[in-house]
């Protein structure tokens, strides 16, 4: 064949085949990347996705409201009394709803959000400290916790304290491995968490405390800090705190913040033993275990043991803070984590699991069963109050404890504290999952996370949808009716952001009989100089969470899977419309 044809037959050949893809095998980026790394990306990207989804499908609460509000009307160039909310938070959507030109539940949560999913990437820069097992399980572990994906789609501040002290965390580790710039993240995170929220003080204090004893428990020479990396935490205080310097009068919401922290404390006996309560109820995997981790500290002279006397320290920071200090226990998790990831991870690495019989895996299937069969006992009982299921309850437990004993003789006492340790941590992490959905994304109004001591029913949403109606069918524009809301009551900030569509919305001390608007929203209690004209509807807007006040089959249900089969106290508002407003003009 002549050279000629050899060449048509390549380029034939050529044509036939298409155009050749590059080979990648060999691009930087590719080379360095691992499984570990797919691995942290997961945790990233799953969980933004899924925190996203039905983001504003819940009302925000009036712990939300008072932030979101106020950067709504600071973003619309009106005046705004800065007496209550988050200063950092403010900032952040001020600068939302100003570049997204409105405002709505999910952009006022969309920060706690990406604060939520940026925690595993700090805690990758954690892996020299801990180990690369230990620091993943660890990212795991705090992806999966129940409180912070409640908190992670809440419009408020913890999530953004659990990121900065992440961030403050992770300098302090560069700076004990002397790296001078690990200086400037420890000053940032400080800052950030100076204008966090009201779990900013519990946080401060377990950053102190950990570095205190990881200091004292292993010293090292530490470079000094420099007046540039003060600097750069009093920027971060100035800028974040103030909606980037346009609202200088934000900062001073750091000490409305911290009064809030102090007043959570109280010593009443009621406080303390649903503050005890909700621990493990909130955080079933990281309490039970971190208890464990706790003891094992004292064993340990390192980091981890640093993590756990901070963790021990802060549980009673809680405990004493009672039930609704919900952020000063997603701060207990972060220090729980990594104790607990490497619990488990010397847990699962025990020779006993290796080595373990058939007998010993036969004993954890029983038991397994007879915990379920338990379990389903209690929900029944919680459902219907027939006393037989506490019977069956009873039965169970007895015979759990016959079969531990016949089975310790067969298998070794050593061992079936192994085998009994390993149930009792697939029930928790079963239980954990259990507690993520039930505060964090069924938002179905039996459902009652009880992050807050007073959440918003779905009342409000009424509330909102007849104000449109009215306005609609008076003149044929929605929120074109005057509106006036008595300011006194729980809810005021709630109605102002539920309502600030309302073209003519005032906040009033009372009402007269000839200067009445057509629509007036006041506490159920007020009383009001209005003509017969007017008639009143109710609407219940908040509840407030009062398990102690149920019985215990209540208590029981809610403790389960957070439904509140019972009739939570309602704040009521009445929303009062001058009957002429029905006929259209």
């Amino acid at each position: 064949m002549s050279p000629r044809s050899k060449a048509k037959r390549s380029a034939a050949e050529a044509v036939v085949a298409g155009p050749t893809l590059p080979d990648l095998s060999d691009h930087p980026l590719l080379t360095r990347l691992t499984v570990e790394h797919l691995a942290y990306a997961l945790l990233i990207i799953a969980p933004l996705t899924i925190r996203l989804i039905n983001l504003g499908a819940r009302p925000l609460a009036p712990a939300e409201a008072e932030t979101a509000l106020r950067a709504w009307q600071a973003s619309r160039g009106l005046e705004t009394s800065l007496d209550a909310g988050i200063p950092l938070l403010f900032s952040l959507q001020w600068l939302t709803f100003f570049l997204a030109g409105g405002a709505g539940e999910a952009l006022a949560r969309v920060w706690p959000v990406l604060a939520s999913a940026a925690i595993p990437l700090v805690v990758y820069d954690w892996r020299r400290r801990l180990g690369k097992t230990t620091a993943l399980l660890t990212a795991l572990l705090l992806t999966a916790s129940p409180l912070l994906n409640a908190f992670g789609r809440r419009g408020d501040g913890p999530a953004l304290t659990l990121l900065a002290l992440s961030l403050a965390l992770s300098g302090w580790g560069r700076v004990r491995e002397g790296q001078d710039r690990g200086w400037v993240p420890l000053a940032a995170g400080v800052g950030l968490l100076l204008i966090s929220g009201p779990a900013a003080p519990t946080a401060l204090l377990g950053l102190a405390l950990f570095a205190l004893l990881e200091q004292r428990l292993s010293p090292r020479v530490l470079s000094a800090p420099t007046l540039g990396h003060g600097l750069v935490g009093l920027a971060v205080v100035l800028v974040g705190g103030s909606a980037f310097l346009t609202r200088p009068a934000g900062i001073g919401l750091l000490a409305v913040n911290w009064s809030e922290w102090l007043g959570a404390f109280s010593l009443s006996g009621r406080s303390l033993l649903w503050g005890f309560l909700r621990l493990p109820l909130d955080e079933p995997l990281l309490v039970s275990a971190g208890l464990v981790a706790i003891v094992r500290s004292f064993r340990r002279n390192d980091t981890l043991a640093a993590f756990s006397l901070t963790a021990a320290a802060l549980l009673v920071v809680s405990l004493l803070q009672g039930p609704y200090a919900s952020g000063s226990r997603l701060v207990l998790v972060l220090f729980l984590g990594p104790p607990v990831a490497r619990f488990l991870v010397d847990m699962g690495r025990s020779a006993v699991y290796r080595e373990a019989n058939g007998e010993a895996w036969l004993y954890v299937v029983v038991l397994g069963m007879l915990l379920a069969l338990g379990v389903f006992s209690l929900i029944a009982y919680s459902r219907s109050g027939d006393v037989s299921h506490l019977y069956l309850l009873v039965a169970t437990v007895l015979m759990s404890l016959v079969l531990t004993a016949v089975f310790g003789f067969f298998i070794g006492w050593q061992r079936l504290v192994h085998m009994l340790a390993l149930v009792l941590f697939i029930a928790l992490g079963l239980f954990d999952i259990a507690m993520l959905w039930g505060m964090g994304y069924d938002t179905n109004s039996p459902r009652f996370p009880a992050l807050y001591a007073s959440d918003t029913r779905p009342g409000i949403v009424d509330l909102q949808a007849t104000i449109n109606d009215l306005s609609e069918r008076r003149k044929g524009d929605p929120w074109s009716l005057p509106v006036a809301i008595m300011e006194q009551g729980p809810a005021s900030d709630l109605l102002q952001w539920q309502l600030r569509r309302v073209t003519d919305l005032s906040m009033v001390t009372g009402v007269s009989l000839e200067t009445a608007p057509p629509l007036v929203v006041a506490p159920i209690e007020a009383v009001l100089p209005l003509s017969d004209r007017y008639a009143g509807q109710d609407f219940a807007i908040l509840d407030a969470w009062e398990p102690g006040d149920a019985d215990i089959r209540r208590v029981i249900a809610w403790a389960l899977y957070r439904i509140a089969p019972w009739d939570l106290p309602t704040e009521n508002y009445v929303l009062w419309a001058d009957s002429t407003i029905l006929t259209p003009q």
